[in-house]
């Protein structure tokens, strides 16, 4: 009997730091949680750039539909996530589009080169026909700014993608409707 009595008060003792320890841990879980959710709500603090303005989703609907819906430069107080994401856009920086589709490219497609040979593959190689049905190969680059930042993020799924199709499109257009040498001395600058 002595013997587990000397037993029963080693474990007591053995366990009553541990005891102690989760007794003052649980005394101050309220402020560990208070932290915590404190923490959680200031995570919705956003600094808007000088360079670029955000557009703030709300469970993936635009938020100020009615109102301003572009938010300028500066601090932005929104609700953490996931109820709101914000998106942000460069609206003063000047992207740039390399079209080389009417142009031939190596098999390879890293470098350009003129074709070698005296006839033209239309499958393999870019070019376009002018008004009075001579061939050109035209490379490309676009410069382009955002101005509309909603249209840009919301209206296409990818927007980039778009603007090389429509400027591939709208250049065979045009150079169709011109004949070569407009093509190579006046007209190349439009």
């Amino acid at each position: 009997d002595r013997e587990e009595h000397i037993h029963t008060s080693e474990m007591q003792r053995m366990i009553r730091p541990l005891l102690h320890t989760m007794n003052w841990a649980f005394q101050r879980l309220h402020w560990f949680l208070a932290l915590l959710v404190l923490g959680y709500l200031l995570s919705g603090i956003t600094i808007v750039k000088s360079d670029e303005v955000a557009i703030l989703l709300r469970f993936g609907r635009l938020v100020g539909g009615s109102g301003p819906a572009v938010n300028q430069p500066g601090l932005l107080f929104v609700l953490p996530k996931p109820m709101d994401e914000v998106v942000r856009v460069k609206v003063k920086k000047i992207y740039e589009i390399e079209i080389y589709d009417l142009h031939y490219r190596n098999p390879d497609e890293t470098t350009l080169r003129r074709p070698h040979g005296r006839t033209m593959d239309p499958e393999n190689k870019g070019y376009c026909l002018t008004g009075d049905h001579n061939i050109v190969q035209i490379e490309m680059v676009a410069r382009y700014q955002i101005t509309d930042p909603v249209a840009y993020v919301l209206w296409q799924s990818d927007p980039e993608v778009l603007l090389h199709n429509t400027i591939v499109a709208t250049t065979v257009r045009a150079i169709g409707e011109v004949d070569v040498d407009g093509v190579l001395s006046e007209g190349r600058g439009e």
